[in-house]
């Protein structure tokens, strides 16, 4: 169908439609890597819960802000993942947890 409606168009398999992902993927996050690495002051972390109404999987999207000294609000989005139970940002219990798995996290790498 697709070679119908644009006679240019070219079939990939799923091996090299993954490696691409993953190869943009490395590529965009030693990019972030490197913002961060720049940033002249602190940086400031948000995160927000989704969840999807068709599979009610749970998400957490987790984002760094932080001002050049050009006065110019810079913002990445350095984390995307499955939000398994128990923890959840809803209950400030939970969030000494997550605060403690994140720096546990950022402090090995």
């Amino acid at each position: 169908m697709m070679s119908i409606a644009s006679p240019n168009f070219k079939n990939i398999s799923r091996q090299p439609a993954i490696r691409d992902v993953l190869m943009y993927y490395a590529k965009e996050r030693d990019h972030a890597k490197k913002e961060l690495a720049k940033a002249p002051g602190l940086i400031c972390l948000t995160f927000d819960n989704w969840n999807s109404e068709y599979t009610n999987d749970e998400y957490i999207c987790i984002t760094a802000h932080w001002v050049y000294k050009d006065r110019k609000l810079q913002k990445k989005i350095i984390r995307f993942i499955d939000l398994s139970p128990p923890i959840t940002l809803d209950n400030a219990s939970y969030n000494d947890v997550m605060v403690f798995c994140l720096k546990n996290h950022f402090h090995s790498n």
